[in-house]
């Protein structure tokens, strides 16, 4: 009788992220859609998605293989493009490691200003700065400031918030909302 070492080897990984700062990395199920090759062996581990195979078997891979990327609970999928599931070609010629963004849908944030006494502040210019970027929002009513719905760039996970060029504060998008609302006191 002879034992065969079996010999897997590492084929494509996925590297998962988020797509837009107002999302965090959720838990996700991942699953290969026919047709299936059988030496394909299928792994999630932390936010990396991993096929191998047979070391043996990999001359005869498919020319492609498709995988099925699904946000595993039904609240946080709302938060994502297409309710959170996507499919995902991967061709013999891809490289064995990749990027796979999990798009959000976009988001807004607002700023509200008001005095001490709860009066709104209006006729503000009001700006969001990080990265060197800097996003306008528009008053829309009194006091209240919002930008346009927009997916935010997970670079944009913190901000400051200028109020005519005065910097007042921070904020951050809310993972898993869809507006983001910060309030200040300003004189």
């Amino acid at each position: 009788m002879s034992l065969r070492s079996r010999v897997l080897q590492l084929r494509h990984s996925l590297q998962l992220a988020p797509g837009g700062a107002n999302v965090l990395l959720p838990r996700i199920d991942v699953r290969l859609l026919p047709p299936v090759w059988a030496p394909w062996r299928l792994a999630v581990k932390g936010d990396r998605v991993l096929l191998s195979a047979d070391a043996r078997f990999l001359p005869e891979e498919p020319e492609e293989t498709r995988l099925q990327v699904r946000v595993a609970e039904a609240e946080a999928a709302l938060f994502f493009e297409d309710g959170g599931r996507w499919e995902v070609v991967l061709d013999r010629a891809s490289p064995p490691e990749e990027p796979f963004l999990l798009p959000p849908l976009p988001a807004r944030i607002e700023v509200e200003l008001v005095r001490r006494s709860g009066v709104p502040r209006t006729g503000r210019t009001v700006r969001l700065a990080s990265n060197g970027e800097v996003v306008e929002l528009a008053e829309e009513d009194p006091g209240l400031y919002r930008s346009a719905l927009r997916q935010w760039d997970p670079g944009f996970r913190t901000f400051r918030v200028l109020v005519n060029n005065q910097s007042v504060g921070h904020g951050a998008p809310t993972p898993f909302r869809s507006v983001t609302r910060i309030r200040f006191i300003v004189p």
